[in-house]
This record gives structure tokens, C-alpha cells and sequence, in this order.
């Protein structure tokens, strides 16, 4: 962006008159003194309390990484940094150590084995006290040529490292470290790193060595050897950066010798280096500090702390902090809170003002201000809570009459394809607890209604832990037209005719005079929208119980196993039936989905094995298991024995070899001991079926034997005696199982085994004339063994 000339011309006079400042600066500065007697340091990096110090030192010909303590007279002997100096072969060289600001991160270079060649830069988390292995830095600062002496400002937005450049046609005294460019690169939004560029020309003149960046981003030191007086060595200078450009390199002379005076830090008002001599015969290198001058010290900057938490958990999370210029809105740095501790630690100039944005994928969304212009100054919160969930309440309602309706409730997670399931509270109220960071459409459905479905976005920024939404379900009617007529003239009569729901409290009047009758009416027309049912739609589900299990069955098509059989002996409607009670069985009998074997048009073998199968897991439960056996398809008697059998697919009517006798099965259920043993059997035992038998119709009595039964059985039969099990085809069911289904949704499975078989032999009974007009009377058939305690048995 061009800068106006105006504001050019300020910059040019803000930077000379600081470097004026900063030459006319007069003051006695104390005489550098002596940190500790390492005389074979090779580069270091102290804490800014001064109490922690990461110190190369040159050993067994190579740099290794150190760390030593101050405990407040006398610095600690060193201690090996393992997890680096033993990384790759154990023999790399290791050195210009440099720790960030908050002592969490350490960066250094060394020539690992499998680098990107020469030396490179690494670095290394501080985890429970220690140093991690070390990470290299990424490709963009990595390459084949030698990359050394990383700094990393507080914000992590711009990098700085040199490269060696020991061609360069430089003065400066032998046996002095090799010159070096200094470069730096910057982080865009996404968190790419951007290309290296070298620093300005202004810094990069003479021949630069170990470049150090202050906390307040603004202020570098590096040393460099002048070339108008070159045999002084290297010496360590100052510059600033003021509205993007640098100043003019400043020397501290107050620390100037003619010594190889390098690797400068700052450390509370004091200035640390590194005093190197050489040898032919050998290298030291010595720590030294000295006070700062005021002139040469980076500018004030104010640490700013607080805590992130799981807001359910209170554990710590590692989240970033990113900060805002609250004006151009620009980004001043990236921060991140410990993964172990949730502490986050900001560093940021005095006299501004900044905006804090706390983005955690999968997180919500916070932010705050921080305040530095005036002498009260605004720090950030002392504790942070964020959420991964979001409480959606829903109230579920029919929206005619405002009536709350039980549904089933789910939000499916557009972004992974899983389904969530509601909590439900009571009729008509539900919460989805749904992780943030994802689309999700809702959806509610019920018996009866339309289904109704919205979308709800969880991605951005989540302020807010709990939302609430309703969902109106618009009633499923169909129309029903009554004729009226005076039964001896057959003329249209006007009358007024109510349609009363049996299944629930609905009551319709409708007046037929209300309407012109046509002269070719066959009567006065009363028309009239009842709302439909469905059994399908089970709005509530029951814990499960691991020690129940159930075998279903459900055989409709046999044409297509034996030959010449038409179409017409299939048994309607079976497999859904069996599908429909395998959804009962998981949410009301609360059988867990993986306790269910389920087959459907199964052959006589498949139906052998599972029935064994099932035996098998009675036998290991020790009567512990509680079983329920469902069959839908045809049944059959023998025609010498007249023993009912129930018929596997491929089984002929003629030849029952290879059919299910019911004995046997009963056997098998009642083998070893159980707790409980339901069967449901959809199907009749006289030769007819829903459609039309697989023989001719013979009369054989259902009833079994009372010898067939025994353990703890309980049998709940379509039909009796001669009569066929039929279909109810309004509702694509068969009638027994439509109306045995229906009782247990009404109850939830809260009925005693006496009232559901009362029920069955009543409603069934009555329907199936209604409907059919044929008769069809459900029985019970109960072992003796149980006499009358089965009366009691509940099904949830």
C-alpha cells in the first residue's frame, strides 16, 4: 500500500529523531560481569524472570542443549536435555537455543539425520516439565542450505532465523563465526507460513550473526561487525521498528570490546551475551550480562493471564487466542492456552487497546477486550468457559389443537451422516445435546402426522449453550363421503353425522344440509377429514436388558422357492410384519439390537440353525434369559399325526419333512432352563392362510397338546381350532399382529400377559368380522408349569 507523502515524511523524522535519541544517549552503564564459570557455551537463552536458562554447550566435539536454574545466589549444574541430544543418532550438533516467551516452546538448530540438509531449525514443547522431542519447522524455513538461530516473537505471526553465509565478501577478524543473513516470514489467516524474505538492507550490511527478537515484536538485537572497523569483531547492535520500517542499527557500546561479543538477550532491565574467544588450540565461550540502557530497552509491554475450561468438565483446553487491532482489524498474533493447565499467557504492548477472539473448532465462540491506554488498565477475564454442546429444546405439538404429541425426535449430523436421538421429558418436550461445529436437520415424527424437519447450523460463532424451537406436526387425515338416503324413498336426506375416533378423543359432526345436494345425488353428502394411525411410529423407547433375546421370522414368499406354486399362496404382508415387531421387540420388550436373530423367507435349514442357536444362548444364560419368538407365514398340520407345523420356504405342502414342527420347537425353547419364553405365532395350523393355503383346507385344532408345553411358555396364537389367520389389509398387517402391536405401543409394554390375551381373543375377534368378515379368535396357550403366574408377567 503507498503511503502518503505527508505521512512518509512523518516517518522519516519519527525514525531520525529516534535514532538521534538514541546516539546522544548519555548514562554510566554498570560493567558486564560474569554469570557463571560454563566456559564452553556456545549459544543460551534465559527466561525473563532470570531464573531459567537453555545453554548449547560444545562436548565430545559436538553442541548439546542444557538447562539450569537460579536459585537466587548461584546458577544450577546443567542438566542434559535428553529428549533432544539423543534424537536420531544421538551424534547431531545442537545449538542457538531460543525459548519463547512463555517458556512453553523451545526452538534451536541442529543437523539431524533425514533433515532437509545442512542445519535446520526444530523445536520443542515443554509436556509435564520436560522438553518433547524435537519438530522440525516446516519446508518453507527448512532447506539444503544451513538455517540457524530461530527467534519467535509472542503472537507467532512472524518467524525470524539466518542462514550462513560464509562466502560473503566481509572484513572481519580469523577465528570468528561466519557471517549470516537474517530472514523472517509471516503467518497469513489460514496458518500457512509465506516465503522467507531477508530483513531490510539496513540491518543486512556488513556481516550479521545471531539475531534476537524482544517481546514487544518491535525491538531486534544482533551482532555485527562494522566494516569501517572491522578488526573490533563482532559487536551487538539495536534497531527498532517504527510504522513498519527499521532503524538505523544502533551500537551498545556500553558492552562494545574487541571480542566476539554475540548471541544477545534481554532479561528483565538487564542484557545477557555471549563472549566467545578462539584459539588454534581451542573455543570458549562465556555468559556475561550487563544493565541496559534505557535507550536500548524494547518497549513496555504487559503480561496478561487467565484460565480456559471445559465449561461441564473444568478441564483444561488448548485453545487458540487470536488478537485484533479494534480499529483496521488486522491480526496482531495468535496465542494458545496450555493443554495441561488451560493457562493462557498474553503479551502485548503497553498504551493500545486490543480485541481477543477465542475460535476452538468444535467449540463455542468467546471474546474480550483488553485496555492498556489508560493508568487503570482492562485485562482479560481470570477464567474462560467453553461448551462442545448446545441443549436444543424442542416442544413437539399438534397444530390444530396445540395439543403436546410424543414423537420421535433426531437431529441427523449433515456433516458425518449420524443420527442423534432426543431425550424425552414428558409429552410433546424434547433436548438434542448436539456437538458444536456441524449442521444437523432436525427431525419429528409421530403416529398420525406428518413428519416435520428444520435445519439448525452450528457452525461459526456459538455464543449460547441452550436454544429452543417449536415444531407444529400438521394432523395425517383422509376423506371419508357418507351418502344419506330415507330408506323408502331413496331420496337425499339432510342430516347431521358424527364421526367419533375409537382410538383417541376425536369427535367430527358434520351437517349435510349445510351442502347443496345435485339432482343425481345418491344422497345428501356429509364429508368429513379423520385423522389417521399408524403403528408403525413407537415414540418412546425402553432400557434394553442384555439377558433378553428374540428370534424372528417372517416367511411371505414361497412361490418363488417351489415350482408351480402360484403367487397366491404367499402370505401378505409377512416380512413386514416381522420387521415392524423386530422395532417393538428393541424399543418396548427392550431387547438390544445385537440379541436379535431375524430372518425373513428362510429355509428350512436357516430356521433349524437359529432355532438351535437361540437354544444354545438359553443354555448359557443359566435361566437367566428371557426369550421371544415371533413367526408370520404359514403354518400346516400333518395329515396322519395332525401335529401342527410352522413351514420354512422351501418346504412343500405335501412332504413336511423338512417343516418346523411346533413340538420341536417348543422343545428347544424350553430345554434348558429360562427365566421366560414369549412366542407369537402370526399363522394357522388348518391348511388356509391370508391369501390362500399351501393344501387344500382341513380342519385341525390349534390347541396344542399339554404335554408340548412346558418350562416357562407362553404361546399367543392368531387363531384357533379351523380357522385361518386373514390379513388386515387397510393397514398392510396381519390382523393379529397389527392389533397385538397396537395394545403394546397404547401401554408401552405396561400390561400384564392376562390383559394382553383378553384384549387379543376381544378386539381381534370383533375386527376380524368387521374387516374380513370371517372369524378369527386368538388364544393363549400357558405350560402348566406357571399355572397362573404368567398372569402377572409384564412385557417392558
Amino acid at each position: 500500500m503507498q503511503m502518503s507523502p505527508i505521512l512518509n515524511s512523518l516517518k522519516t523524522i519519527l525514525i531520525s529523531v529516534l535514532a538521534l535519541n538514541l546516539a546522544v544517549a548519555s548514562g554510566q552503564a554498570e560493567k558486564p560481569v560474569r554469570v557463571s564459570e560454563w566456559n564452553n557455551v556456545t549459544g543460551f537463552d534465559i527466561s525473563s524472570t532470570e531464573d531459567y536458562m537453555v545453554v548449547a554447550m560444545r562436548l565430545n566435539n559436538r553442541g548439546q542443549l542444557f538447562e539450569s536454574r537460579f536459585d537466587g545466589s548461584a546458577w544450577s549444574y546443567p542438566t542434559p536435555l535428553n529428549a533432544i541430544n539423543s534424537f536420531g543418532d544421538g551424534n547431531s550438533d545442537i545449538g542457538g537455543p531460543f525459548l519463547y516467551f512463555d517458556e512453553s516452546i523451545l526452538y534451536y538448530h541442529a543437523n539431524f539425520p533425514g533433515g532437509e540438509g545442512g542445519y535446520d531449525i526444530y523445536y520443542s514443547v515443554r509436556e509435564n516439565n520436560s522438553w518433547s522431542e524435537p519438530v522440525p519447522m516446516c519446508t518453507r524455513v527448512n532447506s539444503p542450505l544451513d538455517e540457524l538461530h530461530p527467534a519467535m516473537p509472542p503472537g507467532m505471526l512472524t518467524f525470524y532465523f539466518s542462514r550462513s553465509n560464509p562466502d560473503a565478501d566481509i572484513r572481519k577478524p580469523p577465528r570468528t563465526p561466519d557471517c549470516e543473513i537474517f530472514y523472517s516470514l509471516t503467518k497469513n489467516e489460514l496458518g500457512e507460513w509465506g516465503e522467507p524474505e531477508p530483513l531490510h538492507d539496513i540491518i543486512n550490511q556488513d556481516c550479521q550473526y545471531g539475531l534476537y527478537i524482544a517481546p514487544d515484536t518491535r525491538s531486534i538485537y544482533f551482532s555485527s561487525v562494522d566494516q569501517d572497523n572491522h578488526r573490533d569483531g563482532y559487536n551487538i547492535y539495536y534497531v527498532r521498528q517504527i510504522l513498519g520500517a527499521w532503524t538505523i542499527p544502533m551500537l551498545i557500546e556500553n558492552i562494545g570490546s574487541e571480542a566476539t561479543n554475540i548471541y544477545p538477550r534481554i532479561a528483565g532491565n538487564n542484557i545477557y551475551f555471549l563472549i566467545r574467544t578462539e584459539t588454534r588450540r581451542d573455543i570458549t565461550g562465556t555468559i556475561y550480562r550487563s544493565g541496559l540502557p534505557e535507550q536500548f530497552s524494547p518497549l513496555k509491554t504487559i503480561a496478561a493471564t487467565g484460565r480456559i475450561e471445559h465449561l461441564e468438565s473444568k478441564q483444561p483446553l488448548n485453545t487458540p487466542l487470536v488478537v485484533y487491532d479494534p480499529i483496521t482489524l488486522n491480526r496482531l498474533g495468535e496465542f494458545f492456552s496450555s493443554s495441561q493447565t488451560g493457562m493462557y499467557h498474553l503479551k502485548l504492548l503497553d498504551e493500545a487497546n486490543y480485541i481477543i477472539d477465542i475460535r476452538n473448532p468444535g467449540f463455542s465462540f468467546a471474546s474480550f477486550q483488553i485496555d492498556y491506554r489508560q493508568e487503570e488498565k482492562i485485562t482479560g477475564p481470570p477464567l474462560i468457559e467453553l461448551f462442545n454442546e448446545v441443549e436444543l429444546d424442542i416442544s413437539v405439538y399438534d397444530s390444530e389443537i396445540f395439543r403436546p404429541l410424543d414423537a420421535d425426535v433426531h437431529a441427523l449430523n449433515l456433516n458425518e451422516n449420524k443420527m442423534i436421538e432426543a431425550i424425552a421429558h414428558e409429552p410433546g418436550s424434547f433436548t438434542l445435546r448436539l456437538p458444536v461445529g456441524n449442521n444437523y436437520r432436525i427431525n419429528a415424527a409421530t403416529g398420525g402426522f406428518e413428519s416435520d424437519s428444520f435445519d439448525f447450523d452450528l457452525f461459526g460463532d456459538i455464543i449460547f449453550s441452550r436454544f429452543e424451537r417449536d415444531i407444529a406436526l400438521e394432523p395425517r387425515k383422509r376423506m371419508f363421503e357418507v351418502a344419506i338416503t330415507d330408506n323408502e324413498t331413496s331420496l337425499p336426506v339432510n342430516a347431521q353425522v358424527t364421526f367419533k375416533n375409537l382410538n383417541r378423543e376425536e369427535v367430527i359432526s358434520v351437517n349435510t344440509f349445510s351442502q347443496p345436494v345435485p339432482d343425481d345425488a345418491a344422497g345428501a353428502v356429509a364429508q368429513a377429514s379423520p385423522r389417521q394411525d399408524d403403528i408403525s411410529f413407537i415414540p418412546f423407547r425402553n432400557p434394553s436388558n442384555p439377558l433378553r433375546f428374540a428370534l424372528i421370522i417372517g416367511n411371505e414368499d414361497y412361490s418363488s422357492y417351489q415350482v408351480g406354486l402360484q403367487r397366491e399362496a404367499n402370505v401378505d404382508y409377512a416380512i413386514r410384519d416381522a420387521e415392524l415387531f423386530r422395532k417393538y421387540a428393541i424399543n418396548v420388550f427392550g431387547v438390544p439390537e445385537e440379541n436379535i436373530l431375524f430372518l425373513t423367507n428362510a429355509r428350512s435349514i436357516e430356521m433349524q440353525l437359529e432355532i438351535r442357536k437361540l437354544a444354545g444362548i438359553i443354555n448359557a444364560l443359566d435361566g437367566n434369559a428371557e426369550v421371544f419368538f415371533y413367526y408370520a407365514g404359514h403354518g400346516l398340520p400333518d395329515h396322519n399325526t395332525r401335529d401342527p407345523y410352522i413351514i420354512p420356504v422351501d418346504v412343500t405342502g405335501s412332504n413336511l419333512d423338512f417343516a418346523v414342527k411346533l413340538s420341536d420347537l417348543y422343545g428347544q425353547l424350553t430345554k434348558y432352563p429360562a427365566n421366560r419364553v414369549t412366542v407369537f405365532l402370526d399363522a394357522c395350523f388348518s391348511g388356509g392362510a391370508r391369501n390362500v393355503g399351501l393344501v387344500s383346507a382341513r380342519a385341525v385344532r390349534v390347541r396344542p397338546r399339554e404335554d408340548m408345553l412346558s418350562g416357562n411358555l407362553v404361546v399367543f396364537s392368531a387363531s384357533s381350532e379351523a380357522q385361518i389367520a386373514h390379513p388386515f389389509r387397510e393397514k398392510q398387517h396381519g390382523i393379529f399382529t397389527y392389533f397385538a402391536l397396537n395394545k403394546i405401543k397404547e401401554t408401552k409394554g405396561n400390561i400384564t400377559y392376562r390383559e394382553f390375551s383378553d384384549y387379543l381373543r376381544q378386539t381381534v375377534a370383533i375386527r376380524s368380522i368387521m374387516v374380513n368378515n370371517a372369524e378369527q379368535t386368538p388364544q393363549t396357550n400357558v405350560s402348566p408349569t406357571i399355572e397362573e403366574a404368567w398372569h402377572e408377567w409384564i412385557f417392558n
